[in-house]
């Protein structure tokens, strides 16, 4: 069979079966896991790993409260205002009050 195209330049534009398959690769650490034995092969310690989730988490959990504490110091300012205003209402009301008290 002709071949079309850019592999008419070459002399045989089939490729073989072999060169078509892709050559599995492991890499050397994987490679050094599977030709151990079972009787080796030891769980490895996950304590690390635990301990990074567990920042992670403690991380996220405090990205998590940051609007609910700038929400409260938001209504704790709003409140310290109002307190403000109604204590000098307080004073004024008691400044007009005190006079007439006095004369009775």
């Amino acid at each position: 069979m002709k071949c079309s195209g850019w592999m008419n330049a070459l002399p045989n534009c089939r490729p073989s079966a072999a060169s078509c398959r892709p050559t599995p690769t492991r890499p050397p650490a994987a490679e050094a896991a599977a030709k151990r034995r079972s009787p080796e092969l030891q769980d490895e310690s996950t304590a690390a790993l635990e301990e990074t989730i567990r920042a992670t988490e403690d991380t996220n959990r405090k990205v998590r409260a940051n609007p609910k504490k700038a929400r409260a110091e938001d209504e704790a300012d709003e409140m310290s205002t109002q307190y403000s205003k109604l204590t000098e209402q307080i004073a004024r009301a008691r400044a007009d009050a005190w006079p007439c008290l006095e004369r009775c």
